[in-house]
């Protein structure tokens, strides 16, 4: 289910760029994807009837566009291997499926987007001496990412409440990031000694407001 929140296009500022030129680049990009305000706000504001699913990625097909759940609210949709898997395999059959011309993803529950990788189950693979089974995670996850900032059709993400880490992973590729005056952003990683992933070291720099991304 998407939540009732208004939804609000949140382009990025680049280096040196005033914000007329932002507009103007904005609209841009979103015509050349077959996007117009009009539409980002119809995506906005659908709804769908709350569901009792209990898996963790909910995907559904609408008119054209392809809904990608994250349905772990309880941990705040923090990605664990099936998810990372579940995402990959909906994207590529979208990637396929010429019927689809949008993807959109959110979390559900009332908290946010997604919080990050599940460090968790990170931490106790370590601890249990399979580091082949923490590195197959961060590889498919960061691969994932990837799959977002290449997809050929365009990509929407409603970050909605708190949307860090793994979360901000999701978000970096998309061709548009919906914010609400919910949302939170980080890379709590660098909290507990690793560095900022998801390709944060890149494309923080190239999309924020100067000063942002540092730390």
């Amino acid at each position: 289910m998407l939540n009732g929140a208004t939804y609000v296009v949140q382009p990025f500022l680049r280096k040196g760029e005033s914000q007329r030129t932002k507009a103007s680049r904005n609209r841009n990009h979103m015509r050349g994807k077959g996007l117009t305000s009009y539409t980002v706000m119809v995506y906005g504001m659908h709804t769908m009837a709350k569901t009792n699913n209990k898996d963790p990625v909910l995907v559904e097909k609408g008119q054209n566009i392809l809904f990608i759940g994250l349905n772990r609210p309880k941990v705040l949709n923090s990605l664990n291997h099936d998810m990372v898997r579940l995402i990959q395999r909906a994207l590529d059959e979208a990637k396929q499926d010429e019927s689809v011309h949008l993807v959109l993803l959110y979390g559900e529950g009332n908290r946010g987007f997604c919080a990050g990788g599940d460090i968790r189950a990170v931490a106790q693979a370590v601890r249990e001496g399979d580091m082949e089974k923490a590195l197959q995670f961060l590889e498919e996850e960061y691969a994932l990412d990837l799959t977002i900032h290449r997809f050929p059709k365009p990509v929407v993400v409603l970050a909605d409440g708190i949307t860090m880490g793994g979360g901000l992973g999701l978000s970096g590729g998309a061709d548009i990031i919906l914010a609400t005056e919910r949302t939170r952003s980080a890379m709590p990683e660098t909290r507990i000694g690793f560095f900022p992933d998801v390709g944060a070291t890149g494309w923080m720099f190239d999309k924020c407001p100067p000063g942002y991304p540092e730390y």
